[in-house]
C-alpha cells in the first residue's frame, strides 16, 4: 500500500483530506456551483442602443450607465461591448 503522503501529493489534496477519506471509504462528489448571471442584464438595452447611434469607447459607456444606477465594473462593460461589436460585425458581413 502506498504511504498516505504519496497518495496525498499524487491526487494533489493534503494528507488530512486524503486521511479522511480514506477514513470514510469513499471521496465526496464535487459539489456544482451556482451560476451567477450578469448584473449587467438590465442594462444591456441600454449599451445596444448607445452602440447603434456611435462607437462609443467602453469607458464612456460605463461612465453613462453609472449614473443609472450601474455598479459594476468597468472590465465587464469592457468585455460585453467587444461581444456586442464582435456581434455587429458578424451580422453586417452576412
Amino acid at each position: 500500500m502506498l504511504p498516505l503522503a504519496r497518495i496525498a501529493q499524487d491526487v494533489e489534496i493534503s494528507e488530512k483530506t486524503a486521511r479522511k477519506y480514506l477514513t470514510a471509504g469513499q471521496v465526496p462528489e464535487p459539489k456544482q456551483r451556482a451560476k451567477r448571471g450578469r448584473n449587467t442584464v438590465t442594462y444591456e438595452r441600454f449599451i445596444t442602443q448607445w452602440l447603434q447611434e456611435k462607437p462609443y469607447q467602453a469607458t464612456e459607456i460605463h461612465a453613462k450607465l453609472m449614473v443609472l444606477g450601474y455598479r459594476g465594473s468597468l472590465r465587464t462593460v469592457q468585455r460585453i461591448v467587444k461581444e456586442m461589436n464582435a456581434q455587429q460585425q458578424v451580422k453586417s458581413q452576412e
